[in-house]
């Protein structure tokens, strides 16, 4: 079993109203954990201990997406940057 600890520094995400901001947040760690889990760990992670930046691509959600929704769209698409 490999320990791994994720940190993101900054992560810019426009539209979520006050209100959703813990449930995005909370969406975004449970959808990467799960990821993670379930996934074979992403070779960029595989090639080096610690990546100074990715560019994931922007997520495709309805205009009415809830923040639970975008959440876990966030962390998909940042799985897939660090599977590229």
């Amino acid at each position: 079993m490999i320990d791994l600890e994720l940190e993101i520094d900054e992560l810019v995400v426009e539209g979520i109203p006050r209100g959703g901001r813990v449930r995005f947040a909370v969406s975004l760690r449970r959808e990467l954990q799960r990821l993670l889990t379930e996934r074979a760990l992403p070779s960029s992670l595989r090639r080096s201990r610690e990546l100074k930046q990715i560019a994931p691509r922007t997520p495709r959600v309805p205009d009415d997406a809830s923040a639970n929704q975008l959440g876990v769209a966030v962390a998909r698409t940042i799985y897939e940057a660090l599977s590229r």
